[in-house]
């Protein structure tokens, strides 16, 4: 017999469920807003098609995964410079070119770990040419890159070769600061696509681009001495590498994985141990910034790596190191490469660096009444800097104060002397300083 009481009562439960879900989805959209860049709470998941692992990789499907390994071959190769040849026993590291904050350098499920040195690369080249220390947007590519589609988008992996065509095209590198430019797809995988509609994303200022394509540098069919010479030699010419590392199965990819998270960041992997296993469904790999290397000890020479996993408890700064005493011509059953090295031949367009500051108080003022207000401004020169915003920030000295960081509207709190500080936000670290008085 037909029940209908039953047949409402299971209405308004699915009714109240489907609240319930609704009301979940949109507190979970409000508290990734609160979060920001705090990347320390983001689960990290797979992003490919094949597997779960506790950290995204790329898992492109065999055939393309040749078509990447061969695109490479066909790349133009990097120029080797004698002058950057230099004698074995000294530790050579770009890391002070980078602005960057290990937690918050981590991709959480997304597969873009090929942005991420990509950006790397950028980011070396931006203050070795220009002399601006500055991080770049992440979420600019992975926005606009194949808008963004699910299963076709920069969270399904990619090459160096499509990043610098990314960038070819679009011309320009903009800050991570620029309004929604900041990273915000932690939990985009590989068939969610991008969280943050491309329009959103402020390009002003930026970095114009003169040139920019992908350079191999010959590691591969040569013998290992030459082959470390020549990745050396890049470095010594003050260019970041883009290294990506294919593991062929499960079991080599949780070596990794446990290698990464209780390991420290004086340990050095070896790939040695895959080469000539045939690659499966469940392999994959994974592109990490080279940024030095040190071979002071010849028992433990290594290669610096940046990588994009965030930090563990013994990896505090992100970083891990790769044994320089490789199998550099490591490769699959088929014979394609297991490990690649790749940089960028690129330059910016007439950027303009900050050069001075100076701060002054609204009216010329340098006293302000205990409680009160005062409007800080500050001249930037050259009047044609590309990007000439400024960040405010106070130091109490006999006296206290806060400060508006974008507006710069001082409120004193305390009588005696503050020191008021604009920094430049285009990397060029320069800063300008007044001394305000508070009076009663």
């Amino acid at each position: 017999m037909f029940n209908i009481k039953k047949y409402i009562v299971l209405f308004f439960s699915l009714i109240i469920i489907l609240t319930l879900s609704l009301s979940g989805g949109i507190l979970y959209s409000q508290d990734l807003d609160q979060k920001n860049n705090n990347v320390e709470n983001f689960p990290l998941a797979i992003t490919g098609s094949e597997g779960d692992y506790p950290y995204p990789i790329m898992q492109p499907d065999y055939e393309t995964r040749k078509e990447w390994i061969g695109n490479i071959k066909e790349a133009p190769q990097t120029k080797i410079i004698e002058e950057a040849i230099r004698l074995t026993g000294i530790n050579v590291s770009l890391i002070d070119h980078l602005d960057y904050v290990p937690v918050e350098r981590n991709q959480g499920a997304c597969g873009n770990c090929w942005v991420w040195a990509g950006t790397g690369v950028m980011e070396v080249a931006l203050d070795v040419e220009e002399a601006i220390k500055d991080r770049l947007s992440i979420q600019y590519l992975n926005s606009n890159y194949k808008n963004g589609t699910p299963g076709d988008w920069a969270g399904c992996g990619g090459t160096l070769r499509a990043f610098a065509d990314f960038y070819a095209s679009a011309g320009i590198a903009i800050p991570w600061s620029n309004t929604n430019a900041y990273y915000q797809d932690h939990r985009q995988g590989y068939w969610d696509g991008t969280s943050v509609p491309a329009g959103i994303i402020s390009t002003v200022p930026n970095y114009p681009i003169s040139g920019i394509g992908e350079q191999y540098i010959p590691t591969y069919n040569i013998n290992q001495s030459m082959a470390i010479s020549n990745i050396k030699n890049i470095i010594n010419q003050d260019k970041a590498i883009w290294f990506a590392f294919w593991l062929p199965n499960s079991t080599s990819w949780n070596n990794f994985f446990d290698f990464w998270d209780v390991g420290t960041e004086n340990a050095a992997y070896n790939f040695d141990y895959v080469n000539g296993l045939p690659y499966t469904s469940s392999g994959g790999g994974h592109a990490v910034l080279c940024i030095g290397y040190d071979d002071t000890d010849p028992a433990n020479s290594y290669w610096i790596m940046v990588n994009s996993w965030g930090t563990t408890a013994n990896r505090t700064n992100g970083i891990f190191h790769v044994d320089m005493d490789l199998n550099y011509n490591n490769a699959d059953s088929q014979g394609y490469a297991n490990l690649s090295w790749e940089t960028l031949d690129m330059g910016y367009a007439g950027t303009v660096p900050v050069t001075s500051i100076t701060v002054t108080g609204a009216g010329g003022a340098t006293t302000v009444a205990n409680g009160g207000t005062l409007a800080m401004n500050a001249a930037v020169l050259p009047v044609n800097a590309t990007d000439p915003s400024v960040k405010w920030s106070v130091k109490a000295g006999t006296g206290t104060a806060t400060i508006d960081a974008v507006s710069g509207v001082l409120a004193a709190t305390g009588v005696g002397t503050v020191t008021v500080t604009a920094t430049a936000k285009d990397g060029s670290r320069i800063k300008g300083t007044k001394v305000i008085t508070v009076i009663p």
